[in-house]
């Protein structure tokens, strides 16, 4: 793991990013028709991206500090 990485001060963060998150996200089901569409980061439900609906591709959907995380093994595998 790269030295100057804090395990500790990563995942207070994330727990913090959890907390702040929790319920804020919109649920794109609920918007009318041709409404841009809203993703969320699968960890800690930080906003990653707001894309038109009729976007190609795949959104992002883990935040960076989350793929940090996810790399160094921290978190589950998405």
């Amino acid at each position: 793991m790269d030295s100057s990485f804090n395990v500790e001060v990563a995942l207070e963060q994330f727990r913090k990013r959890k907390v702040d998150n929790q319920g804020k996200q919109i649920d794109n089901s609920s918007l009318r028709a041709g409404s841009s569409m809203h993703y969320y980061c699968k960890f800690c439900g930080e906003h990653t991206e707001t894309l038109p609906e009729s976007h190609f591709g795949a959104p992002k959907v883990i935040c960076d500090p989350c793929k940090v995380l996810n790399d160094h093994g921290l978190i589950p595998k998405g």
